[in-house]
């Protein structure tokens, strides 16, 4: 279909949709600190992912288009292994990491079998997308929710690069449906009374996050519309005061619902669009690629707080902006 006609692939309608989120979402995040008052560190956590997002963005863009005269493949190999030896940060971050450097392994080998290589150019870029698909696991495998995503991820990408007619209305669609779920699901978690054993047992969904998330619903409960302001959760809960690691809600959306409100909530579905249009840009293949990835993210992120580590939106912006810059075929 002609990306003119076609809303979800028309750069124009993509890029306008997101310039207008990313502006309304910063706008709401300025509005809101200064109206309560809160500190310059609470608003700059989430005013700063946007940025690296679109960051993100450029920089895959630019690899996508230089990658037939330069070796991004084998810089992409490089600096992910270079992250792995030298950089430490919250493991499920980290894990968060990996399912993007999967889903940029599977661009980087479909750029690879697109053609215009010579053999040899070929073959180091397929080693080196491998490399990086092995990397991008291990680090997955640091968190089990983003291991059972990149399991997930990694079927679906090989079932849309082997399959030749993807509708990508209906992928976006299935995201979308799948955010809402997995969001609805996260606050009827929160509104649990008591939390289940079997719940209890598991690292990535313990016990202290049902406080957490139990809390973080009383102070969006309290302040509706707008929420507590930037930076308000650690103030209100007992838990986020008593340790430092416990400080953030463990969930974008909970996080978001507290001190940010039903406003900011209704924002950052927009981002989160935004980012499916954008990824929709691309070829059949590498779209579903860059949805899928963006999709895990933020339903990883209902269960933990991942978006303020730059190395994850950073990726995440990578990924696509690669997909957005892939050539689409009749």
């Amino acid at each position: 279909m002609d990306s003119r006609r076609n809303p979800l692939t028309s750069t124009r309608a993509a890029v306008g949709f997101t310039i207008i989120a990313a502006a309304g979402w910063c706008g709401w995040v300025l509005v809101n600190a200064l109206v309560r008052g809160q500190g310059r560190r609470a608003a700059l956590l989430y005013l700063i992912p946007p940025v690296v997002a679109g960051a993100g963005i450029v920089v895959g863009r630019i690899a996508a288009a230089v990658q037939r005269r330069f070796p991004v493949a084998e810089v992409v190999a490089a600096l992910t292994l270079l992250m792995m030896l030298s950089t430490s940060f919250y493991a499920n971050a980290e894990a968060a990491t990996g399912v993007q450097l999967v889903a940029l392994s599977a661009l980087l080998l479909l750029s690879t079998f697109d053609g215009g290589l010579s053999e040899r150019r070929a073959a180091r870029s397929i080693v080196a997308a491998l490399v990086t698909l092995t990397l991008g696991v291990l680090l997955a495998a640091r968190s089990d929710a983003a291991a059972i995503l990149a399991v997930v991820l990694v079927a679906t990408i090989a079932y849309a690069l082997v399959r030749r007619q993807l509708a990508q209305l209906r992928v976006g669609v299935g995201a979308v449906v799948a955010i809402l779920v997995a969001a609805l699901t996260n606050i009827g978690l929160g509104l649990l009374r008591a939390w289940p054993a079997w719940l209890a047992e598991s690292q990535a969904l313990s016990q202290a996050r049902h406080t957490l998330w139990r809390d973080a619903l009383r102070l969006w409960r309290d302040h509706p519309l707008a929420g507590g302001g930037p930076g308000s959760f650690v103030g209100y809960s007992e838990l986020a005061t008593s340790r430092s690691s416990l400080e953030r809600v463990h969930s974008s959306l909970l996080q978001l619902g507290s001190e940010l409100g039903i406003v900011g909530v209704a924002l950052f579905g927009l981002l989160l669009l935004a980012g499916l249009l954008i990824a929709a840009r691309g070829s059949l293949q590498a779209a579903v690629i860059g949805m899928l990835a963006w999709t895990a993210l933020a339903i990883h992120s209902f269960i933990d707080h991942l978006y303020e580590y730059p190395t994850v939106v950073l990726t995440a912006g990578i990924v696509l902006g690669w997909a957005a810059s892939t050539q689409r075929r009749p």
